[in-house]
């Protein structure tokens, strides 16, 4: 019989880490409502973009799981309703 080294048990217990990370980014990724995205610039604000995009600020909120309306990045990907103008 064969014994693990500590080692061999450390990288075992990591890699199960990372399929339980991959699923749940996969899970998601699938959940993600259809859209499309939209990246800021500098000057943005929240309620500017949801107008432009004709929505609310509390959608792009929940659909990008944003913690806080008055911090988004310059270059931060946002998804955005699809325009059906």
């Amino acid at each position: 019989m064969t014994s693990s080294s500590p080692v061999d048990n450390i990288l075992k217990y990591f890699g199960e880490l990372v399929n339980e990370f991959e699923q749940v980014l996969d899970k998601k990724a699938a959940a993600k409502p259809a859209g499309q995205t939209y990246t800021v610039i500098k000057g943005d604000v929240l309620w500017a973009i949801a107008d432009k995009f004709d929505t609310t600020t509390a959608k792009l909120v929940e659909l990008n799981d944003l913690k806080n309306v008055n911090f988004i990045l310059e270059g931060q990907t946002l998804v955005v309703p699809a325009v059906t103008k």
